[in-house]
């Protein structure tokens, strides 16, 4: 329930600010987007850091329908361009400065990006997919729909 308020908060600090376009999206800025077209979504205290691993960046959860999505969080739009060229089509193998990983995921996985962030849903919920293509656009790896 807080974080739902404090969500439904930051929807409306946002809304009422600049209308500027920004070069960058914040993980504020996607679940508030993300919430203003289902109110399900809810922000996550995890945040993480893989070294070394498949993507070597910042990673956050948050949920939608009770399901996750993992929020990879680069410096700028180009270092999520290049990152994003990295993950095969099918989005299960990645290609890093030593080689590559591949993923074996519990669902098919779908990757979306919008500015400096990509975002990974693993399942097959049609309405998560729907609401992270109304915010995000097309995903550009991973299974398809």
């Amino acid at each position: 329930m807080t974080e739902r308020i404090l969500l439904a908060l930051t929807l409306l600090l946002f809304a009422s600010g600049d209308q500027v376009q920004q070069s960058w999206m914040s993980y504020e800025r996607l679940l508030t987007s993300l919430y203003a077209i289902d109110d399900t979504v809810l922000p996550s205290d995890t945040t993480f850091f893989e070294p070394g691993g498949c993507y070597s960046v910042y990673t956050r959860l948050a949920t939608i329908d009770g399901e996750d999505i993992e929020i990879f969080d680069y410096a700028n739009s180009p270092s999520a361009e290049t990152a994003a060229t990295q993950i095969a089509p099918d989005g299960y193998m990645v290609r890093t400065l030593t080689g590559a990983c591949m993923i074996d995921y519990v669902a098919p996985p779908h990757f979306f990006k919008d500015r400096n962030l990509i975002v990974l849903y693993v399942g097959k919920n049609s309405h998560i997919l729907e609401v992270l293509s109304n915010v995000l656009g097309s995903q550009f790896a991973g299974t398809q729909p």
